[in-house]
């Protein structure tokens, strides 16, 4: 008897949950068929969505591979900044392409404007299936001799397909 073993992949911003693959093959020569259908779990990334761009889940964590976040921002002078979010509400073109940049500025206590970094990063993708949501990543070197006290991160966002942009606002500490 003939075996045959496909693979196939999910895609990776895949909702939480079950999905089916059926199966149907056609013996030719004896003129018969079977069918299964194969059922299976995926636990994605969750998030509430938007009609609109937004952020979401946004979180400050002490180094680039934490899995916990930080339940109060608070740094210390010559530590790294790490922040991360999630894009969402972007439109998209043709082949389900999308096309968002953000970018950073920090504030003091007073409001005004200490740093910018307008263009930190941008993702411009297109692929079979839609993406859900735009993974962000930040980081900023705090300076050794920056000033002890309450500070504003503003994440702007932009949608270049859907002609939109967001702003966030986030307060830390540094002591």
């Amino acid at each position: 008897m003939p075996k045959f073993l496909v693979d196939f992949a999910a895609p990776a911003f895949a909702p939480t949950g079950i999905y089916h693959v059926s199966v149907k093959v056609n013996d030719e020569v004896a003129a018969g068929e079977a069918s299964a259908e194969l059922s299976f779990h995926i636990q994605g990334h969750n998030f509430e969505p938007s009609e609109t761009l937004i952020t979401r889940n946004f979180h400050f964590f002490r180094g680039e591979s934490d899995q916990e976040y930080m339940t109060g921002a608070i740094y210390h002078p010559g530590e790294m900044l790490w922040a991360r979010f999630d894009i969402i509400g972007f439109k998209m073109a043709d082949n389900n392409r999308y096309s968002v940049d953000y970018g950073l500025a920090i504030l003091n206590g007073s409001g005004d404007q200490l740093f910018a970094q307008p263009g930190a990063a941008a993702e411009t993708h297109e692929s079979f299936y839609p993406q859900r949501y735009v993974p962000g990543v930040l980081s900023l070197n705090l300076d050794a001799n920056v000033a002890k006290g309450d500070y504003t991160l503003v994440v702007t966002v932009q949608d270049k397909i859907g002609n939109q942009s967001f702003e966030l606002r986030q307060p830390f500490q540094v002591q």
